[in-house]
């Protein structure tokens, strides 16, 4: 099985993830829902902040591991004609899927944390330069 396939270039992958994250923030809302109904009194409790934001984050990942283990595409995947392909040229595994949510995660995260240090060093950067010219 020596089927050779064309990787996904940037601005496709890019397009696929505003689709899917549009679906995403959809999806949230949705899961959302019930929370208000959960008292206040218990909704200020460490523990429960701590299950709502893991509540988000299943619903989150089971909105991806199911597109990607049942077909290896997301709506917004699909719009742009990509697929996601396990290594034994099949549809990827549960444990595929977490995996890849998990590292495209952590990496999305620390693309914020970049991004926020960048922006964070520039007002430094500009607050130093007005205190020269003081």
């Amino acid at each position: 099985m020596d089927t050779e396939f064309a990787h996904a270039g940037l601005l496709r992958r890019l397009a696929a993830l505003l689709y899917d994250v549009l679906l995403v923030i959809a999806m949230l809302f949705i899961a959302a829902l019930p929370l208000p109904l959960v008292e206040e009194p218990v909704r200020t409790l460490w523990w429960a902040r701590t299950l709502e934001q893991l509540y988000l984050l299943t619903a989150w990942f089971l909105f991806f591991g199911w597109f990607w283990t049942h077909g290896g595409q997301t709506v917004g995947m699909k719009a742009w004609h990509m697929e996601l392909i396990g290594l034994n040229g099949g549809k990827p595994s549960w444990r595929d899927a977490l995996i890849r949510f998990v590292v495209s995660s952590g990496s999305f995260w620390l693309l914020l944390v970049l991004f926020g240090l960048e922006i964070l060093s520039g007002k430094i950067a500009s607050n130093e330069q007005r205190r020269h010219h003081l």
